[in-house]
């Protein structure tokens, strides 16, 4: 109990809304007691551990923007499984005391305003398989003392600089990195290709300049997708990428390559060998390439693949092409849907999709309508968010040309029925 009074006495009282989960919490009696009662309506999950007795094993704060420190709490929450309090306001540093939290498994601080050094501490916590940080202003290099349980880093998006490859070779089961939109620099190490469990790779939007080819050409590599584009790499394209079986998403787009397109490449998209997967994502555009198009890549359909070529030097890559066209990826999806909560007060809903056919693990987005000056007078503003964690084969791209296009058409469609 102790643990969420201070987490709450922490945080700035204006931002406990009416009808959020911390403004339900009342100590006068046991948290895990009155769960989900008029006292405790959300925000934490209590499991019967300990001959019979209940303790607190997940926090997952609701997004509504909580703002003050976390250094408040102790955090000796010895049986804490998961802790989520992303999509929220949080400032300061990561507590180190963090690593009493020895039965960790997902920690989830994203979308915040959280700054510093992601403290070394947090080797400690063993149990610990996914770390998710992105989207806050952390600074610093990444620890090598990582634990070693981590299944899925995700740092994007914070002020993070050097070598992120350092602890990897500890990180035996870790199966997506994602440091993109960092300031991460230097030469890509080849241990990320010869990484015996790493699935999803995307180190986009950095400042890599070279990469180091793996041993024995990646044939034994297990990555899925790679993403190294809109970074400064330079030289040919590397072509040990056409012999990593496994891989069927490869974007190299906004870099600095030169010379002509490797000929495997083009096999792999129109007709991969046996025992490897086809290149179904193949992002080549805005770099220097030149030469002839390789042939294989004449017998493409439109919709067979999604390969780009664009704004490159080559040899006689017109418009009849699609991947010569200039094009948005539009995504056509289908899934379902769960209300988790509405506000009245604060018109706001937040929701979740529960199924998919494009493989959201998960996936809650917030819905808000705010005024547009302080009386209303001259119209409102819809807010929407979201926060998923990463798609296996998914670039952070295609997710945002996909809701750009779709909001596009929604905002049209509300401004035609406003106009009837």
């Amino acid at each position: 109990m102790q643990v969420l009074k201070d987490l709450k006495n922490g945080l700035n009282p204006t931002s406990i809304t009416p009808g959020s989960c911390l403004s339900s919490w009342d100590f006068t009696v046991d948290p895990c007691d009155h769960i989900f009662t008029q006292r405790f309506t959300c925000g934490f999950r209590c499991d019967r551990l300990v001959s019979g007795t209940a303790r607190i094993t997940e926090i997952t704060l609701d997004q509504v923007r909580y703002s003050g420190s976390l250094a408040s709490a102790t955090w000796n929450l010895p049986y804490l499984q998961s802790l989520d309090l992303s999509y929220n306001s949080f400032s300061g540093s990561i507590p180190g005391s963090f690593s009493n939290l020895t039965q960790l498994r997902r920690l989830s601080l994203s979308k915040n305003s959280l700054s510093g050094f992601i403290p070394d501490s947090l080797g400690a916590l063993s149990s610990r398989r996914a770390l998710s940080r992105y989207d806050n202003q952390i600074t610093g290099k990444v620890p090598s003392t990582l634990p070693s349980s981590l299944v899925e880093l995700s740092i994007r998006s914070n002020d993070l600089a050097g070598d992120v490859t350092s602890s990897l070779s500890r990180l035996v089961v870790l199966q997506v990195l994602d440091p993109s939109h960092n300031k991460l620099s230097g030469r890509v190490s080849s241990v990320v290709f010869d990484h015996p469990s790493l699935e999803q790779l995307t180190l986009s939007h950095n400042n890599f300049t070279s990469l180091e080819a793996p041993r024995n050409m990646g044939l034994d590599s297990r990555l899925i997708a790679v993403d190294l584009s809109h970074n400064k790499l330079r030289g040919l394209l590397p072509a040990f990428m056409a012999f990593m079986a496994k891989l069927s998403a490869v974007s190299l787009e906004h870099n600095e390559f030169t010379g002509m397109i490797p000929s495997q490449y083009a096999l792999r998209a129109a007709v991969p060998g046996a025992g490897t997967s086809s290149f179904e994502r193949l992002l080549l555009g805005r770099n220097y390439l030149f030469g002839p198009i390789p042939g294989p890549f004449m017998g493409l359909k439109p919709g067979s693949a999604n390969v780009s070529l664009v704004d490159n030097c080559l040899y006689r890559c017109p418009d009849m092409f699609f991947f010569c066209q200039e094009a948005v990826t539009v995504l056509k999806w289908e899934g379902k849907e769960r209300l988790i909560s509405v506000d009245e007060a604060e018109h706001r809903l937040c929701y979740e999709i529960v199924d998919s056919n494009i493989g959201f693990n998960s996936y809650v987005s917030t819905v808000q309508i705010l005024p547009g000056d302080h009386d209303c007078q001259h119209g409102c503003v819809i807010e929407w968010s979201f926060t998923v964690d990463p798609v296996v084969g998914w670039v952070l791209d295609d997710l945002v040309n996909k809701y750009h296009v779709d909001l596009q058409r929604m905002a049209q469609r509300m401004e035609d029925a406003l106009a009837n």
